[in-house]
């Protein structure tokens, strides 16, 4: 049923109420009201109706009615909700079926009861605000300090659909135990007060501040502590201490050998100790250490130090020595007067209590005297030592064959260390030989030579070096080299399939070789290199060249190649001439013995072909291929067929063809859907004979008590495609009204298939028609399919109507056909 019909029937009957609902004293805010007489047919229809409209007279969806009326006996103000629905078949004895009584629940308003306490201890207090009849759940507020919130459970009432709940309101309530006695000992008595509950800003649930232990100025001696804990509730668990210290004091002694020793300590000093004053003989020390409570941690030590001495001795060759220590001495020392062949030292070190470590030494040295001697071939050496020298020895006077060497390194007791070497040299001599195919080498040497080799004299065939080295003696060290150098001769040999060769080598020839003017086929060469003796390394080649010949072939389903291949071809082949269906190469390249590398090819191509096709609901393509065609296929059609041909040339002067044929089939199908003015059909044809198309548009039976469209067109295959719609004719309808129409407008699109092989363009005809009325609007579009719309737009309504105005015909797709 419509809407408008709805209210209709609503507003013919009167809704009756359940007088015992209104016994059982729930009328003051739920009523179940009930209508007699509904069909079968409407139920469904009046039940969605009265889910999105409470009120029958109301024309805007709503679940409320404000002041409901049940006939002429029971009414009731204020707003009122619609609860369940429900219906019960109403009959008499003689009926096999009644009529039916379809029931609706209303209820109204809701219930709160607020503040009510359900706890109250000495750490929280609980309230409580209930709700009955919601609609809506309530929003449970935001926690702050002290004090949180929850929401209970959820009661649903299905015959309201209504919830029932409460919300609880927990507070925090502030406690605290005051200042108590918590710690006492002999170094610090400890008083603690504990808050609890405290709100932020650090007051109580009242909002009175709380007072807390000042941390900012602290008297000496006193040790304070705040501790904080946060609380789930937000609210904090404070604990205050306050510490007093006590001082107390200790002595203590230590004596040695060495030193006296006196400590006095305080733990909690009201001040910290001066620094104490210098005392000869003694070490004072004043240590401060500040302490938590803001005094001091003293200790206070004097070292009274006490001296002790020893004497040590030593004796030997060289030297004798006496040592005397005093660890803490009270008199000055004199600084140390050394004679000759003495060594005194004084060491002095300021000790911690203002006096000296002292150490005098004397130390009396002793003159040690020893003479070596080294012979050898080569040279004779002798040397004196004195340890103790009164005297340094003076610069030595050079003599030629010897060598000289004075050595003087002071003592520590104002002597000299001396060292007297003479070195006398001896000239040596040796001869040696080396003697190999190449060269004869023969060397002189003299290690103490009494004049240099003077410069060589250049010899053909012979390398001559003289050495000179001057020796520490004065005279040379020479070494005189002669090589005579011999010429080598030696054949080498190359052979293979591809050439011949022969390579003559002179390791020091006389003369240099010259290559001659080779004949074809041959390739000479000559090498010459420079040697040390002023000779000549010469390599004379001479190549002979063969000439290599090979026959390669390929054969496989598409070609056959064959290929002739020679390495040094002595003649210049002739130019290819091929024929049809052959493909023919020749090859050249010069070689370096003057002749030619050659490869001559020939490729007989072979026709290959293939079939293949692609069949759908409305056409079959078979495509035959050739890749080495000797003609070129027809490209004339069969009747009722379409039919392409390609053709390209190949390399070989034949042609590669592909023969394309497409094949239709009849497509027919028909359709219906009813409307309110009756039934409308379709009729679709595609691919038909002319006498297909003219049966069916007999039996649709078309005439001038209906609306009528007709589209026909004959296609790229000679046959007919065509579509038919029968429409009801319809009268103008009533109610609303039309603000205008226009149009027509035309929308083509391009339709492609096969792969976008082929290609047709669709023209739409499309009209606009703007009216007060939904329903006008609905039936303008009624008949159409075409993406036809219905839109809204403030009061009015906008239809918009698509039909099929020209369907062009399938063509062959090209280069310059694009997509629009």
């Amino acid at each position: 049923m419509e809407t408008a019909t709805i209210r209709e029937l609503l507003a013919e009957r009167l809704w009756k109420v359940n007088e015992g609902q209104q016994n059982r004293g729930f009328g003051d805010n739920l009523i179940e009201r009930y209508l007699d007489g509904v069909n079968r047919e409407d139920l469904d229809a009046l039940v969605l109706y009265l889910q999105t409209y409470t009120s029958a007279a109301n024309a805007t969806a709503s679940t409320s009615v404000t002041n409901p009326m049940a006939g002429t006996q029971w009414a009731r103000t204020g707003t009122w909700y619609g609860g369940r629905i429900w219906y019960e078949e109403v009959k008499n004895e003689a009926q096999l079926r009644g009529t039916l009584r379809i029931w609706q629940a209303l209820w109204c308003g809701d219930k709160t009861i607020a503040d009510v306490i359900t706890e109250k201890g000495c750490r929280y207090r609980v309230e409580v605000t209930w709700y009955f009849g919601l609609r809506t759940l309530p929003t449970v507020p935001a926690n702050s300090s002290g004090i949180s919130y929850r929401m209970g459970p959820l009661n649903v009432d299905p015959e309201r659909g209504t919830y029932t709940t409460f919300i609880e309101k927990r507070t925090r309530l502030y406690q605290v135990i005051a200042e108590h006695r918590s710690q006492e000992s002999a170094a610090a008595s400890d008083l603690t007060t504990k808050h609890h509950g405290v709100y932020e800003g650090d007051k109580t649930d009242t909002g009175a501040a709380v007072t807390l232990l000042d941390l900012e100025d602290v008297p000496a001696g006193e040790i304070r502590n705040l501790d904080r804990t946060k609380n789930e509730d937000c609210t904090q668990d404070i604990q205050t201490q306050k510490r007093t210290v006590k001082d107390q004091t200790r002595t203590s002694a230590e004596t040695s050998a060495a030193r006296k020793t006196e400590r006095a300590s305080h733990t909690e000093n009201a001040a910290p100790l001066g620094a104490p004053e210098q005392e000869a003989g003694k070490i004072k020390r004043n240590d401060n250490q500040a302490t938590e409570s803001g005094k001091t941690r003293t200790v206070e030590e004097v070292v009274t130090v006490q001296d002790q001495t020893s004497t040590s001795r030593e004796d030997s060759a060289s030297k004798s020595a006496v040592k005397v220590l005093h660890t803490e001495n009270a008199a000055a020392v004199a600084d140390p007067a050394a004679a000759a062949g003495e060594i005194k030292r004084v060491e002095l070190l300021p000790t911690e209590a203002g006096r000296m470590r002292s150490v005098e030494e004397t130390i009396t040295v002793k003159d040690q005297t020893r003479t070596s001697a080294e012979t050898s071939a080569a040279r004779k050496t002798t040397r004196a030592l004195h340890t103790e020298n009164a005297a340094a020895l003076g610069t030595p006077e050079q003599e030629a064959g010897k060598i000289k060497r004075n050595e003087n390194q002071p003592t520590e007791s104002g002597k000299t260390r001396t060292v007297e070497e003479v070195v006398t040299v001896q000239d040596q001599t040796s001869t040696s030989r080396e003697t190999s195919a190449a060269a004869q080498t023969e060397r002189n040497l003299h290690t103490e030579n009494a004049a240099p080799l003077g410069a060589p004299v250049q010899e053909a065939g012979k390398i001559k070096r003289n050495e000179n080295q001057p020796t520490e003696a004065g005279r040379t060290r020479t070494v005189e080299e002669v090589v005579t150098v011999q010429d080598q001769s030696a054949t080498s040999h190359e052979k293979s399939a591809a050439r011949t060769g022969t390579t003559e080598l002179h390791t020091q020839a006389a003369v240099a070789v010259t290559p001659g003017s080779p004949p074809a086929g041959k390739i000479y060469r000559a090498r010459n290199t420079p040697t040390e003796a002023g000779r000549v390394r010469t390599e004379n080649e001479v190549i002979q060249v063969n000439d290599q010949s090979a026959t390669m072939g390929e054969d496989n389903a598409a070609r056959r190649v064959e290929r002739v291949l020679h390495t040094e071809n002595p003649s210049t082949p002739t130019p290819p001439t091929a024929a049809v269906g052959e493909i023919k190469r020749l090859d050249l390249a010069p070689t370096e013995s003057g002749r030619l590398r050659s490869v001559e090819e020939t490729v007989t191509v072979k026709d290959q072909t293939a079939t293949s096709t692609a069949e759908d609901a409305s056409e079959q393509v078979t495509r035959v291929l050739h890749t080495e065609n000797a003609t070129t296929p027809s490209g004339t059609p069969a009747a009722n067929t379409a039919k392409r041909v390609e053709a390209q040339p190949t390399e070989s002067g034949k042609v590669r063809t592909v023969e394309e044929v497409t094949t239709p089939k009849t497509q027919q199908w028909n359709s219906s859907y009813l409307t309110r003015y009756g039934t409308v059909y379709y009729w679709h044809g595609r691919n038909c004979s002319a006498a297909q198309f003219a049966a069916v548009l007999a039996a649709a039976a078309l005439s001038a008590a209906t609306d009528n469209t007709v589209l026909e067109r004959r296609n790229r295959f000679g046959l007919y495609d065509y579509d038919i719609n029968k429409s009801p004719y319809r009268a103008t309808s009533s109610g609303g009204t039309t603000i205008g129409t226009y149009g027509p407008y035309y929308v083509r699109h391009r339709q492609y298939k096969n792969d976008y092989t082929y290609w047709r363009d669709i023209t739409l005809e499309k009209m606009i028609r703007m009216t007060t009325s939904r329903d006008k609007a609905e039936e303008y579009i009624s008949d159409c399919r075409n993406n036809s719309t219905v839109a809204k737009t403030g009061s009015y309504y906008t239809a918009t109507r698509y039909k099929i105005y020209s369907v062009g015909s399938w063509a062959l797709t090209t280069a310059e056909t694009t997509d629009m």
